[in-house]
Protein backbone atom coordinates (compact mmCIF):
# COMPACT_ATOMS: atom_id res chain seq x y z
CA UNK A 1 0.00 0.00 0.00
CA UNK A 2 1.43 3.36 -1.02
CA UNK A 3 1.91 6.11 1.52
CA UNK A 4 -0.36 9.10 1.19
CA UNK A 5 1.39 12.34 0.39
CA UNK A 6 0.88 14.96 3.12
CA UNK A 7 0.27 18.60 2.42
CA UNK A 8 2.18 21.40 4.15
CA UNK A 9 -0.37 21.89 6.93
CA UNK A 10 -0.47 18.18 7.76
CA UNK A 11 3.34 17.98 7.88
CA UNK A 12 3.42 21.05 10.16
CA UNK A 13 0.88 19.47 12.52
CA UNK A 14 2.84 16.22 12.71
CA UNK A 15 6.06 18.12 13.44
CA UNK A 16 4.28 20.12 16.16
CA UNK A 17 2.94 16.96 17.82
CA UNK A 18 6.36 15.32 17.73
CA UNK A 19 7.97 18.43 19.27
CA UNK A 20 5.36 18.44 22.05
CA UNK A 21 6.08 14.76 22.76
CA UNK A 22 9.81 15.51 23.04
CA UNK A 23 9.12 18.41 25.43
CA UNK A 24 6.91 16.24 27.64
CA UNK A 25 9.61 13.57 27.77
CA UNK A 26 12.23 16.15 28.73
CA UNK A 27 9.97 17.51 31.50
CA UNK A 28 9.35 14.00 32.84
CA UNK A 29 13.09 13.32 32.90
CA UNK A 30 13.75 16.64 34.66
CA UNK A 31 11.07 15.87 37.28
CA UNK A 32 12.56 12.42 37.86
CA UNK A 33 16.03 13.94 38.30
CA UNK A 34 14.72 16.37 40.91
CA UNK A 35 13.08 13.51 42.79
CA UNK A 36 16.31 11.52 42.82
CA UNK A 37 18.37 14.58 43.76
CA UNK A 38 16.32 15.31 46.87
CA UNK A 39 17.62 14.37 50.29
CA UNK A 40 14.80 11.89 50.90
CA UNK A 41 17.33 9.07 50.97
CA UNK A 42 17.87 5.95 48.89
CA UNK A 43 17.44 3.28 51.56
CA UNK A 44 14.37 1.06 51.56
CA UNK A 45 12.18 1.76 54.59
CA UNK A 46 9.18 -0.42 53.82
CA UNK A 47 7.00 -2.32 51.39
CA UNK A 48 3.88 -1.32 49.46
CA UNK A 49 1.12 -3.88 49.95
CA UNK A 50 -1.61 -2.41 47.73
CA UNK A 51 -2.56 0.71 45.82
CA UNK A 52 -4.82 2.19 43.20
CA UNK A 53 -7.00 5.18 42.29
CA UNK A 54 -9.41 6.36 44.97
CA UNK A 55 -12.98 6.84 43.68
CA UNK A 56 -13.98 9.00 46.66
CA UNK A 57 -10.94 11.31 46.44
CA UNK A 58 -11.24 12.23 42.77
CA UNK A 59 -9.26 9.29 41.37
CA UNK A 60 -6.07 10.37 43.15
CA UNK A 61 -3.64 7.54 43.80
CA UNK A 62 -3.66 5.97 47.26
CA UNK A 63 -1.78 3.04 48.68
CA UNK A 64 -1.12 1.02 51.81
CA UNK A 65 2.08 -0.45 53.06
CA UNK A 66 4.37 -1.24 55.95
CA UNK A 67 7.02 1.38 56.65
CA UNK A 68 9.32 2.05 59.57
CA UNK A 69 11.22 5.06 60.84
CA UNK A 70 8.74 7.70 59.62
CA UNK A 71 5.94 9.60 61.28
CA UNK A 72 2.63 10.99 60.09
CA UNK A 73 3.17 13.92 57.73
CA UNK A 74 6.63 12.83 56.53
CA UNK A 75 7.31 12.83 52.80
CA UNK A 76 8.74 9.64 51.28
CA UNK A 77 9.80 8.56 47.81
CA UNK A 78 8.04 5.45 46.49
CA UNK A 79 9.42 3.42 43.60
CA UNK A 80 6.54 1.29 42.24
CA UNK A 81 8.86 0.04 39.50
CA UNK A 82 12.54 0.62 38.64
CA UNK A 83 11.75 3.37 36.10
CA UNK A 84 9.33 5.49 38.12
CA UNK A 85 9.47 7.25 41.47
CA UNK A 86 6.57 9.04 43.18
CA UNK A 87 6.43 11.40 46.16
CA UNK A 88 4.04 10.38 48.92
CA UNK A 89 2.94 11.84 52.23
CA UNK A 90 2.53 9.47 55.17
CA UNK A 91 -0.95 9.60 56.78
CA UNK A 92 -2.67 7.41 59.31
CA UNK A 93 -5.34 5.09 57.90
CA UNK A 94 -8.83 6.40 58.85
CA UNK A 95 -10.16 2.99 59.84
CA UNK A 96 -7.34 1.80 62.11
Amino acid sequence: MAKRKLNRRQRWRIEKIQAEKRQRAQRRNAELETLVADDLGDEQIGTITSGGPSPSLGRVGIGMGYISGVTEGDEVLIAPNPRKQVRAVVVRAPFV
